[in-house]
């Protein structure tokens, strides 16, 4: 009589077991199906960085050609010159408002020493002329030979949301955006 207690009260802790597990898994299902929720889509951020080199490779074209311009234009002597990078800079900065496609990247989304700029700002080739000389540094050093250093920083910042039909939380994004390019006279041959 005794074993037979003990087999019913194992059968009993299984079936228990069971129910419980089955209880806890039904409200799970349950409850995520009522549940509607939305993914941060990366695709903005990959977007982003495919702009970046985009850009990257129209500013450094821009970057040899006004160098070559301006070389043809005042000769070798020059270079390593404050009129020369005078020029480099007039002749950069030009070439780079005029393309709208490089200025759409730049513009859109920008931060500058932690404040959002408006793109309605930049609505004359003038304006974003002299934005454009804050977020680019201009200068020549030696290290060896005399160098052109060119230097641009700036921030991106935006908000990355899911589909806006459901919940989600958005994620606001800040991207810091640096490159620097040393070019050498025998560069520009």
């Amino acid at each position: 009589m005794i074993n037979k207690k003990a087999q019913f009260f194992s059968l009993y802790l299984f079936v228990l077991t069971v129910f419980m597990v089955s209880m806890a898994l039904g409200f799970y299902f349950y409850q995520n199906s009522q549940l509607t929720r939305s993914l941060v889509p990366y695709s903005d951020l990959e977007r982003l960085k495919l702009d970046q080199k985009s850009f990257e490779i129209g500013e450094k074209s821009y970057i040899f050609e006004s160098a070559r311009e301006v070389r043809a234009e005042l000769g070798d002597a020059s270079w390593g010159d404050e009129e020369f990078t005078q020029r480099f800079k007039e002749i950069f900065l030009e070439k780079l408002s005029s393309d709208l496609k490089e200025t759409r990247f730049l513009l859109s989304n920008i931060s500058f020493n932690g404040n959002e700029i408006d793109i309605a700002t930049f609505k004359d080739q003038d304006s974003r002329n002299g934005f454009f000389g804050l977020i680019y540094n201009f200068s020549f050093f030696v290290n060896g030979e005399k160098m052109l250093n060119v230097t641009r920083r700036f921030d991106k910042r935006f908000l990355l949301r899911g589909d806006r039909t459901k919940n989600n939380i958005p994620i606001e994004v800040f991207y810091n955006i640096k490159k620097e390019y040393l070019i050498k006279i025998g560069d520009l041959n």
